[in-house]
């Protein structure tokens, strides 16, 4: 015989910092922080997903009794107290929250009976608590553990154990066409100098030997070997992740050779989105083409993940002068991540994901140190010295007024125009 569940003794009496209070009604509130973006020209838009929702809880309560209003007196005192709390409702256990709304309710019609709307949010953790030294590190942390799970998702796709010559000199191939993209790259590294350093010497070596030693690169995976053949299974069991830790290296030391982060930022941003011109036969049906296009995916998508772990650091260790120019850094990190995110494994598309996820964060903290922007309308034209003076009280700031909107002379600024706003 089935038995009913008895509800009545499965409730929480319910109470916030230790006041008690009965339950009417309450509601909790879930869901992901999205952001819609759409551009000229496109038909579909990007819809960023910036994590999850704060909880809420919304709470109908109310006391009654011959003491009400000592009841009362003490709920009111917890809900105005700062810091968070610990809320338990009826159907849910202890919840570490912070108050932001309490509107208490009496009718005169209700003598002993109190009510109140109760609102509150989740304490999670505040941006107080992590510097933006902290938060960029973390970033450069989870950034080093992604490359061996990269590694891993790479093996799971690529092989050149056990096949024929030729697939081997394709996989070579694929690698040297990598290495001399990012060859190309070393001219734009010296920012406008074009003075040779140090850094871009040393990555031009790196670059050299990767290069002769490709073969050797290429000779890796979790192909079928011949049991006899001891040294093969050494050679599969090493190369695979030497390839990775090598390519890893290497997009390390093209955003440590950049002239400034800027330049950084924009290197790594074309490698990452970089795809090679194949030249296999897409038609092709023969074994080994499958296995020539195999190998030449992996290649390209280990590589791009690497350059996409280096921008991650450098667009979190970048400096931004406006919060407009943050929120879009944020944006376009997200929108590159996608395209690797859709090809990775379980455990690669943790790992992007949790790189993602600690770069927005630091930049987020910084977002927040950021004067928002505003817009300025005027009923006419005036010089940018007036508008400095007027609106942050020092006239040196005329100039920053007129570059950041392109003016032809800063002494007619347009009648609507953006500014940092005041301190």
């Amino acid at each position: 015989m089935e038995c009913a569940t008895d509800w009545i003794k499965t409730l929480r009496r319910a109470s916030f910092r230790g006041a008690a209070f009965h339950v009417d009604r309450d509601s909790i509130s879930y869901g992901r922080r999205v952001t819609v973006h759409e551009f000229p020209n496109r038909d579909r838009p990007y819809v960023e997903d910036l994590g999850e929702k704060a909880i809420s809880f919304g709470v109908t309560a109310y006391v009654a009794s011959d003491h009400a209003l000592g009841q009362m007196s003490a709920l009111v005192s917890a809900c105005r107290r700062g810091g968070p709390g610990t809320l338990i409702l009826p159907t849910e256990g202890s919840l570490l929250v912070v108050p932001y709304r309490c509107d208490r309710q009496f009718s005169k019609d209700k003598l002993g009976y109190v009510a109140f709307d109760l609102s509150f949010h989740e304490a999670g953790i505040g941006f107080g608590t992590f510097s933006v030294a902290l938060l960029e590190r973390l970033v450069s942390v989870a950034a080093e553990a992604a490359v061996p799970l990269i590694g891993s998702n790479f093996l799971s796709s690529f092989s050149t154990i056990g096949e024929v010559p030729w697939v081997v000199a394709s996989a070579a191939s694929g690698i040297r066409t990598w290495l001399e993209a990012i060859d190309e790259k070393r001219v734009t590294l010296l920012g406008a100098s074009g003075t040779a350093i140090a850094p871009v010497t040393d990555l031009a070596r790196s670059l050299g030997r990767l290069h002769r030693n490709a073969e050797d690169l290429a000779n890796a995976g979790r192909g079928a070997i011949d049991a006899g053949s001891h040294s093969a299974e050494v050679a599969r069991e090493s190369s695979a992740p030497v390839i990775v830790a090598e390519m890893a290296d290497v997009m390390q030391a093209v955003r440590q050779s950049a002239a400034t982060p800027e330049i950084a930022i924009e290197v790594l941003r074309d490698l990452a989105t970089y795809d090679p011109v194949s030249f296999v036969d897409g038609e092709a049906l023969s074994t080994t083409s499958a296995a020539e296009r195999a190998n030449e995916a992996a290649i390209n998508s280990m590589m791009r993940s690497n350059a996409l772990l280096e921008l991650a650091v450098a667009t979190a260790n970048a400096s931004y002068s406006t919060r407009r120019e943050a929120i879009q850094a944020r944006a376009d990190l997200a929108e590159l991540f996608e395209r690797e995110l859709n090809s990775a494994d379980r455990d690669a598309y943790a790992a992007l994901v949790e790189v993602r996820g600690r770069a927005a964060q630091a930049i987020s903290r910084k977002v927040v140190d950021l004067r928002p922007t505003i817009t300025i309308e005027a009923a006419a034209s005036e010089p940018s010295l007036v508008w400095a003076w007027r609106l942050y009280r020092d006239a040196q700031l005329e100039g920053d007024l007129a570059e950041r909107n392109r003016v032809r002379h800063p002494a007619f600024m347009p009648a609507i125009f953006e500014a940092d706003a005041p301190r």
